[in-house]
């Protein structure tokens, strides 16, 4: 491949609740990672459960908004938080589309959350982007803060098939300096890790070192009624060019 930018690690934690929407015991919640030469994308979507194709529309919705990020980057780095909005959630519904075309199945039957973040290794700057309830927070000095919260639910979540989703979403660019590692978690993992709107002390040590590891089996000694997935990218271990 050439000389790129030491890769971030990325760790994965994903785990099925108890109960759907209807009969189903399969994980509806959806992560992927990849990288290229200069970039890497970290994608999280949560198929809505009462759809027939909420699996296969989160992992869709996952594969579409990573390769048009890494395809995209340097125009995407250079937009406003509105413009990410509009061009990310056009695509995705984009690829839906044609998905549903193919398949005969109605679109809206592919809906999902979705969440995303692009680092750009050489910069060192994020590109985060939501739609949906999911959570993404960062570590930085030791502390731990949010860069995108959950969309309120309570008159129904907003999704990768909801009309104008674009004016829903968050998205925007940050320094990534002093970031030692960003998480994205779905609704099913932060809303055990919260009660009354506080991130309890244990969850809140174990996103701030990063543990993937302990944080996945501290979620699974909880009750789960909803899937649980958070993805952790690990960037303390970036230093420069390497050869690949």
């Amino acid at each position: 491949m050439g000389k790129g930018y030491t890769q971030p690690q990325v760790n994965i934690f994903t785990a099925a609740g108890s109960r759907h929407g209807h009969d189903s015991a399969e994980n509806q919640d959806a992560a992927l990672f990849c990288h290229d030469e200069r970039y890497s994308v970290i994608c999280l979507a949560d198929g809505v459960s009462a759809c027939i194709q909420a699996k296969q529309g989160a992992e869709n919705a996952c594969r579409a908004s990573a390769e048009f990020m890494l395809a995209h980057a340097q125009r995407l780095f250079k937009m406003t938080g509105q413009d990410i909005s509009h061009t990310l959630t056009d695509y995705v519904l984009y690829s839906l589309r044609e998905l549903s075309a193919k398949s005969g199945v109605s679109c809206e039957e592919y809906s999902s959350t979705l969440a995303c973040v692009l680092l750009d290794r050489e910069d060192d700057n994020i590109l985060y982007f939501s739609v949906g309830d999911s959570l993404i927070t960062a570590a930085r000095n030791g502390d731990l803060y949010i860069v995108a919260m959950p969309s309120d639910s309570r008159e129904g979540c907003c999704v990768t098939t909801t009309v104008d989703a674009a004016s829903a979403a968050k998205s925007g660019v940050i320094d990534a300096h002093g970031i030692s590692s960003v998480m994205l978690c779905s609704d099913g993992a932060w809303r055990i890790m919260y009660r009354r709107s506080r991130l309890l002390p244990a969850f809140g040590k174990l996103l701030q070192k990063g543990d993937c590891a302990a944080l996945g089996k501290a979620l699974l000694s909880q009750e789960r009624a909803d899937d649980c997935t958070v993805i952790i990218m690990d960037k303390t271990n970036l230093s420069g060019r390497n050869t690949q």
